[in-house]
């Protein structure tokens, strides 16, 4: 080893591969950098700590620069390839991951290592990220109570609980998570805390996401007209006057037609966008308000029968007139 660090020796295969074995007159040696061991860390990037026991005794030369393929910058002098022997499965865009006490990790970043005469100072860290997987549920909140939606349908929307899978701190995909329904407030519960917001990042406290629809309160009213303003007619006005709010979803009913009938009148329901109501209970309260209006329209056909009468002088009895026989036509101008 020469003072500048450098062992000289006899020709490498190396040096025989670039340069052909020597000849006679040739003056071709080969030499490297005197070597140092170093140290490789892997650590989770989130919670500093060790994901894997640390491998030691890496030979590298001193005054390299050691990085990751990939992951540390391009220019290192010493570029590592990255360690299979740790890793179950490279995907095919070359990430790397490491399963170990049943939690896989993926390398995601190195830091660079420029190697001393030291070794204790020879020490590489490399960061993993943690797969987490989280379970997206879907409930409904009306009357009071939770109840379970997979599988099922609300407002024409199929739902299914899903989980998703990514590495911790990485944005949770939600684009095909059904967020909103017609009818309904929606708010999430994460691990048992209610909240409007959704997690940002896969993290490992953050098990699962309930997304919660919850029943609004929709407005349905009845109202009358047709009826003239008198006492007679004050309670069945006062009946089909009302204003009920009910949840989305939930049945209803309003009065039945049959029931408020009024003589010389003919009824007819009909809801805010003039459909003819012929059901008027077991209703499902829609997304929005609604409105019914029982419009009575006086008979014109009606027709009444005069019957022409006398009182008897003789026995005071009130007897009917031959109306043909005596040529009555009007009494008292009627």
């Amino acid at each position: 080893m020469n003072s500048k660090g450098t062992v000289v020796g006899q020709q490498t295969a190396d040096d025989v591969k670039v340069n052909g074995a020597n000849l006679a007159g040739d003056t071709h040696f080969a030499g490297s950098l005197q070597q140092q061991t170093m140290t490789v860390n892997y650590i989770d990037k989130v919670t500093n700590k060790p994901v894997l026991t640390a491998t030691t005794g890496i030979k590298a030369n001193v005054g390299d620069t050691v990085g990751i393929d990939g992951l540390t910058d391009a220019k290192a002098s010493n570029i590592l390839g990255a360690p299979t022997h740790l890793a179950s499965d490279i995907n095919q865009t070359g990430n790397i991951y490491v399963e170990t006490d049943g939690k896989t990790y993926k390398l995601v970043s190195a830091d660079s290592l420029t190697v001393s005469g030291d070794s204790s100072k020879n020490v590489l860290n490399l960061y993993f990220q943690a797969q987490e997987t989280t379970t997206i549920k879907y409930q409904k909140y009306a009357s009071g109570s939770y109840s379970d939606l997979n599988g099922q349908t609300l407002q024409g929307v199929s739902l299914k609980n899903t989980d998703k899978t990514g590495f911790n701190a990485d944005a949770i995909d939600y684009s095909d998570i059904t967020l909103s329904v017609p009818g309904y407030t929606t708010y999430y519960i994460v691990n048992g805390t209610s909240t409007y917001t959704l997690p940002k990042n896969f993290d490992a406290s953050v098990n699962t996401i309930t997304v919660v629809f919850q029943a609004n309160k929709q407005t349905v009213k009845t109202q009358v007209t047709g009826l003239p303003d008198l006492s007679k007619y004050a309670t069945t006005k006062s009946t089909l006057t009302t204003s009920n709010t009910y949840e989305t979803d939930s049945k209803y009913s309003i009065t039945d037609a049959a029931k408020v009938q009024v003589p010389g009148y003919d009824l007819v329901v009909t809801d805010e966008a003039g459909n003819v109501v012929k059901n008027f209970s077991d209703l499902i309260v829609p997304t929005t308000g609604k409105t019914y209006t029982y419009t009575y329209t006086a008979r014109t056909d009606t027709t009444a029968k005069v019957y022409f009468t006398y009182i008897d002088m003789d026995t005071g009895l009130v007897k009917p007139i031959d109306k043909d026989a005596v040529g009555l036509e009007r009494v008292n101008g009627h």
